[in-house]
């Protein structure tokens, strides 16, 4: 019992979460996700600097599906962002579908969600990929680690009215 609570309180120190904790396997798992999504974005640019939302094919996405998530940017001083689509791996990995949610509705600057409004908002800002690697709790208080990246998606070219994302939750193989 005194070795279980002593794991369980070595795991909630979120430093931990390094990435050589990450085991081979689910590293390569994450590489090939991240790779095909950005074959699809790029297929999907054609002549275009950055694609539209309804230029991504699912289908092309495949086997990335569980680990893909749609945003629409909304506009406004603050801007904010509605998961449109969020795969099953995500919804597992965070403890909760943000499907149709803002994200500014569920998250403020005191909880754990907050850093991806900030990569978000880099992805908006910058107009390239941002990647995302946050050390965090989720909705379910146990110590993640997530990796990924974000693209943009632009109607028009110039501004972006959308994010296409991937990754994947990591959770310490102390807490499992």
């Amino acid at each position: 019992m005194v070795k279980l609570v002593w794991r369980l309180l070595r795991c909630s120190k979120l430093s931990s979460l390094s990435s050589h904790a990450i085991p081979m396997k689910q590293r390569l798992a994450l590489k090939n996700i991240l790779e095909r999504v950005e074959r699809v974005w790029n297929d999907a640019r054609a002549v275009r600097d950055i694609p539209r939302r309804t230029d991504i094919d699912p289908i092309q996405l495949g086997s990335a599906l569980p680990h893909i998530t749609l945003l629409d940017v909304v506009p406004g001083d603050p801007i904010d962002f509605r998961y449109r689509i969020l795969g099953q791996q995500l919804i597992k990995g965070y403890g909760f579908d943000l499907t149709g949610h803002q994200h500014r509705a569920v998250a403020d600057k005191s909880m754990m969600a907050w850093p991806f409004y900030d990569v978000y908002v880099a992805c908006v800002t910058s107009k390239q990929s941002q990647p995302v690697e946050i050390r965090t709790r989720n909705r379910l208080q146990l110590p993640v680690h997530v990796k990924g990246t974000v693209w943009p998606l632009s109607e028009d070219g110039v501004a972006i009215t959308g994010l296409l994302g991937a990754a994947m939750y990591f959770v310490p193989l102390e807490v499992v």
